[in-house]
């Protein structure tokens, strides 16, 4: 695998951050815009916001990131300092939210943990294994908030009723399964036979 330098460096210009702001920005305005139903009354509760639950929300952003750090510095067998971990997470989520998930931030993390003075072969082993524990999160998670939501998940709408029937559900499932097939598929990857996968691909 070869890293293009420069494309990565055009992929973490600071500068990049406005496309994806403006974008979202003018899409919410827009939702708003030709939404009947969103007027000075209904935004209110907006503004009626608690600021100990906006405080919250924040603690639980500085939390989910430390956890960040400190996987990273574990997974790299703590060959990164905590400043080198904070940093090589800070352009990690910088490059997530610039880019497409699929594209760019799994090119950069990588590239990242190579300038941080990890082998290449390693960098990309350790950026799949925290793919890995991301859908392991989810693949293991999903199905105990659906047991203890007691089938209150999914939304209750007579139109999607209409039309869509119970088939809410039937593509929910598989998605899932395809989604626990292409993580079991990445770990069999990463720690199981490698080469086979190699070869393969």
């Amino acid at each position: 695998m070869k890293l293009d330098n420069k494309k990565i460096f055009k992929t973490l210009n600071p500068n990049k951050v406005w496309v994806p702001i403006l974008i979202g920005l003018g899409i919410v305005f827009a939702m708003f815009y030709f939404d009947p139903n969103v007027n000075t009354k209904t935004l209110k509760g907006v503004f009626d916001a608690s600021l100990a639950y906006i405080f919250l929300a924040i603690l639980v952003i500085i939390f989910r990131d430390a956890g960040y750090v400190y996987r990273i510095r574990e997974i790299t067998q703590r060959e990164l300092t905590w400043t080198r971990a904070i940093y090589v997470i800070i352009l990690w989520e910088f490059a997530s939210a610039v880019t497409p998930s699929v594209v760019g931030g799994t090119a950069v993390a990588i590239f990242i943990l190579n300038k941080e003075g990890i082998k290449l072969g390693r960098a990309i082993s350790f950026v799949m294994v925290t793919a890995i524990l991301d859908n392991l999160f989810f693949v293991i998670g999903a199905p105990i908030i659906l047991f203890f939501a007691k089938g209150n998940i999914f939304p209750n709408s007579k139109i999607l009723e209409n039309q869509l029937e119970n088939s809410l559900q039937a593509i929910f499932w598989i998605s899932y399964t395809l989604y626990a097939t292409y993580s079991l598929i990445m770990a069999a990857a990463l720690f199981y036979r490698p080469r086979v996968f190699k070869w393969v691909l």
